[in-house]
Parts: C-alpha cells; sequence; structure tokens
C-alpha cells in the first residue's frame, strides 16, 4: 500500500491490493472518488507539483495518469516492468519512476510553460522551416 497527499494538503491518494486508487478528504477523511482502470494491484502513486494530476503504478505494468478533479484518466502507458517509485519532474514533464524517466507527452504536461513553448515551436517550424529568410536580429547580417 501507499499513500500521498496532494501538494495543498487536502486530499490524499491511497492505493492497495484492491487495483484502485481511492482520493480522500485529508480533513474529514471521507471518501471523495475511486479511479479504477489497473488490473492488477496498485503500487505507487504521486501527485503533479500543482495537484492537478495523479500517476498511478501498478503490477500490471502500466502506469496512469489522472486528473485529479474529476478522475478521467488521461494517458496510459504499457511499460516491460513494474514499478515501485514514483514521481513527476519539478516541471511536470515526466514522470520519474525507479526504472528511469517516462515522458508525459506536451497537450497533456502539467508545466504550462513547457506546453506554449512546444506549440510555439512546432508553429515556427511549420510556418517557416522552408523559408531561407533570416527574422529578428540576424536579419540584416550576412554570412
Amino acid at each position: 500500500m501507499a499513500v500521498a497527499f496532494s501538494p495543498d494538503g487536502t486530499v490524499l491518494a491511497s492505493v492497495s491490493s484492491d487495483k484502485t486508487v481511492k482520493l480522500w478528504d485529508a480533513g474529514t477523511g471521507a471518501l471523495r472518488q475511486t479511479l479504477e482502470g489497473h488490473r492488477d494491484s496498485v503500487n505507487a502513486v504521486a501527485f503533479s507539483s500543482d495537484g492537478t494530476a495523479l500517476a498511478s503504478a501498478s503490477n500490471d505494468k502500466t502506469v496512469k495518469l489522472w486528473e485529479t478533479r474529476t478522475g478521467a484518466l488521461r494517458q496510459t502507458f504499457h511499460i516491460d516492468f513494474i514499478v515501485c517509485n514514483l514521481s513527476f519532474s519539478k516541471n511536470g514533464t515526466l514522470l520519474q519512476t525507479n526504472r528511469g524517466s517516462l515522458p508525459i507527452p506536451a497537450e497533456l504536461s502539467y508545466d504550462k510553460d513547457h506546453v506554449m513553448q512546444s506549440i510555439a515551436k512546432r508553429t515556427v517550424r511549420k510556418h517557416y522551416s522552408s523559408s531561407s529568410r533570416k527574422y529578428g536580429p540576424l536579419a540584416n547580417r550576412s554570412d
């Protein structure tokens, strides 16, 4: 069994051999919701730094990414090993495990700056990759 508190301390997440993740009101002890989807015992749980996401790892060799507020499953990572330790990177772009890191897709990333930078880079690449024109401070410089 594993537990984790949300960053603001208001929610406690617990996992166990019943294949679920349970979210509890830390102040009252009341069950808020049960997240179902793993096919075997759940070993590890972690909140994102802003508390909007929760990750869980199971003996079914998956790591699941959940939306904390709604309980919606956002992503399932199918991996070739059992994860026992789990945490989000500080910037919210990776799930760190005892077996390495799993990249969170930019559209699911919990680092808003990273998401905006990824969108901007794709947009710039899409619109200017075939152009040989120079923009910004290098525009008037000859090579």
